[in-house]
């Protein structure tokens, strides 16, 4: 394995836990999908890579992901989740639909970004990590045991 070999297993590693939150959105709060701590942690992640990364491609599956399947571009996007911050209204589907887009745009741009930016992204994301109820799926290999 070469170094860069490493270095991609290691962001995507890194990234791993982010995925748990599209495929098993189980959190400890009561209806996480309102709870303003994990709101504005969700809303500043989505906002950033949004902002740092080019979506073209794949636009209208993210925009319809993160809720908003009318949004012609992404300025328009970017205010729309802006405007759903501010007011936000209940959605069951917010984290597991957004996470799968937030993970999907990371992975597109895993070979240009730094391991120090994933770890930017999960400090963001604290309250989904201490709020998750399944604490164990972040331990590489533990979720095995049961099977």
């Amino acid at each position: 394995m070469n170094i860069n070999d490493e270095i991609y297993l290691y962001k995507s590693m890194l990234l791993l836990p982010i995925s748990r939150f599209y495929l098993i959105p189980d959190f400890e709060v009561e209806n996480a999908t309102m709870n303003d701590c994990m709101l504005a942690s969700y809303f500043a992640v989505v906002n950033k890579i949004l902002i740092d990364f080019e979506i073209e491609k794949d636009f209208s599956y993210h925009a319809e992901n993160f809720g908003f399947k009318k949004a012609q571009t992404k300025k328009e996007l970017i205010m729309l989740l802006k405007n759903e911050q501010l007011s936000p209204s209940r959605n069951d589907s917010r984290y597991r639909l957004g996470f799968r887009s937030i993970s999907s745009i990371i992975n597109d741009n895993i070979s240009t970004i730094k391991p120090s930016y994933i770890k930017e992204i999960n400090l963001i994301l604290e309250p989904f990590f201490l709020n998750y109820r399944h604490k164990e799926l972040f331990i590489p290999g533990l979720e095995l045991r049961n099977n």
